[in-house]
C-alpha cells in the first residue's frame, strides 16, 4: 500500500508560511521522492507474512530434501553394511579354509615325525638288541675262556704239586744226605 503525498498543496503550504516559490518546488519534489520510497506498515505486514510464507515454503523443500538424503543414506549404510557382512563372512570362509589346511598340514608334518621318530627308535633298539648279544656273546666265551682255564689249572695244580713234591725230594737228597 502507498502513502498519498499531494506535493503542489505541500508547496503552497510553504508558500504561505513565507518560503521562496523555488524553494517551496524543490521541497515538494524532494519530498514526494522521499515519500514513494517510505514504506506504509501495511507494506511491512505484507512482507512480513510473505517471508513467512517463503520461510515455510523454504522449510518444508528443506526438510523433504533432508528427509529425502536420509532415506538415501540409510538405504546407502544398510547396502554397505550388507556388502560388508559378506566381505566378512567371505574372509571368515577363507580364514576357516586356510586354517583347516594348516591343520591337515601340521598333523601330516606330526605323523610324518612320529612316524621317523619310530623309525630311528626300532632302528636303534635293533643295534643295543644286536650288540647285547654281540656282547653276551662275548661274555659267554670269556666265561668258558674262563671255565677252562680253570679246569687247566686244576689239571695243572696236581702237575705242579707233584713237581714241586719231587722238586722238595731231590733238594732234600741233594743238600741233606
Amino acid at each position: 500500500m502507498t502513502i498519498e503525498f499531494d506535493a503542489i498543496d505541500y508547496a503552497q503550504q510553504l508558500e504561505a508560511a513565507g518560503a521562496p516559490r523555488n524553494q517551496a518546488d524543490v521541497h515538494a519534489k524532494a519530498l514526494t521522492g522521499v515519500v514513494r520510497e517510505v514504506v506504509s506498515e501495511s507494506d511491512l505486514l505484507q512482507t512480513k507474512n510473505d517471508l513467512q510464507r517463503d520461510l515455510r515454503h523454504t522449510e518444508d523443500r528443506l526438510t523433504s530434501r533432508i528427509d529425502v538424503a536420509k532415506t538415501e543414506l540409510s538405504t546407502k549404510v544398510e547396502t554397505f553394511r550388507a556388502e560388508f557382512n559378506t566381505k566378512i563372512e567371505l574372509l571368515d570362509g577363507k580364514i576357516d579354509q586356510s586354517s583347516t589346511e594348516l591343520d591337515g598340514k601340521i598333523d601330516g608334518f606330526k605323523v610324518g615325525l612320529e612316524s621317523k621318530i619310530d623309525g630311528l627308535k626300532a632302528d636303534l633298539n635293533a643295534k643295543i638288541d644286536g650288540f647285547k648279544v654281540e656282547l653276551d656273546a662275548k661274555i659267554d666265551r670269556l666265561g668258558a675262556t674262563q671255565d677252562s682255564i680253570k679246569n687247566e689249572l686244576g689239571q695243572h695244580r696236581w702237575a705242579f704239586a707233584l713237581f714241586f713234591s719231587m722238586l722238595g725230594s731231590i733238594f732234600i737228597k741233594t743238600f741233606w744226605p
